[in-house]
């Protein structure tokens, strides 16, 4: 009899937690996201409550370049499925011309934005300039030089350069920071409202830890031991820089390490 109860009381509940459930999607639907830029199907993730704080600054950086694999226009596009749609505080690199178009997709700054329009172009940058004479010399061995500059060479370089100005800035007070490429979001079918999402942001870059993108794992042995950085790159696809965050810390001693490196 006990278990009978406890079953019926259980089912009950069950039951009710469905009816529910299926009440608040059939209210909601219509009002979803209205404000949308594009009117389409998209992931939503919960949102913090207005009381809580970001912990984390999205850093991007746009600069067309005069040839590029992608047009304007598919940037842009990609540009507006981040910008128009991402509630974490945002810090963009972009030239003056440049930054009308970027506001609006950050809805005119409704979303919080920190425009840094100190540079034309990464070339201008002070870490770049010194390197432009060693990509002028790189360009012409370059396999996909067809579609690649030195400006692109400047673009990937600046990176780390640009992730450690938004920490030493911090206009947003946060914990972390993470820079993304412009294009990484190339599917309008998702909005990530809530990226990145915070319960999961702490446990990757808690403990001064780095985060890079990762191409392939680094297979045994794939060096000599005797192998020293003197000897140059390590001759295999491992990282790539499209994805880089960490605390203010870890993404000094990273800046550092790269310039002197390169």
């Amino acid at each position: 009899m006990r278990f009978q109860i406890i079953y019926y009381r259980q089912l009950c509940v069950y039951i009710l937690v469905v009816i529910g459930i299926g009440l608040v999607l059939f209210i909601d639907q219509p009002n979803l996201f209205q404000f949308s830029i594009r009117r389409s199907n998209y992931t939503r993730y919960p949102l913090l409550k207005n009381n809580e704080q970001y912990s984390t600054t999205v850093v991007i950086a746009y600069f067309p370049l005069s040839k590029s694999k992608h047009s304007k226009d598919q940037y842009q596009s990609w540009l507006e499925n981040l910008l128009g749609f991402c509630q974490s505080p945002i810090i963009i690199y972009t030239s003056i011309e440049y930054q009308p178009i970027l506001q609006g997709l950050r809805r005119n700054n409704s979303l919080r934005t920190h425009f840094i329009v100190e540079y034309n172009s990464p070339l201008e940058m002070p870490p770049i300039k010194r390197l432009v004479p060693i990509f002028e010399q790189q360009y012409p061995s370059d396999p996909e030089r067809a579609y690649h500059s030195v400006e692109l060479y400047a673009v990937w370089c600046a990176k780390s350069f640009i992730l450690n100005r938004s920490a030493e800035l911090n206009p947003f007070q946060t914990k972390y920071f993470l820079y993304i490429d412009a294009g990484a979001f190339r599917s309008s079918k998702y909005r990530f409202q809530s990226w990145p999402y915070e319960p999961s942001i702490h446990s990757i870059l808690a403990n001064n830890r780095l985060l890079l993108g990762m191409i392939s794992p680094l297979p045994r042995q794939f060096c000599p031991l005797s192998y020293s950085i003197n000897k140059g790159p390590i001759r295999h696809n491992l990282i790539e820089g499209g994805l880089i965050g960490g605390t203010s810390d870890i993404i000094h001693w990273w800046t550092s390490v790269f310039y002197e490196t390169i």
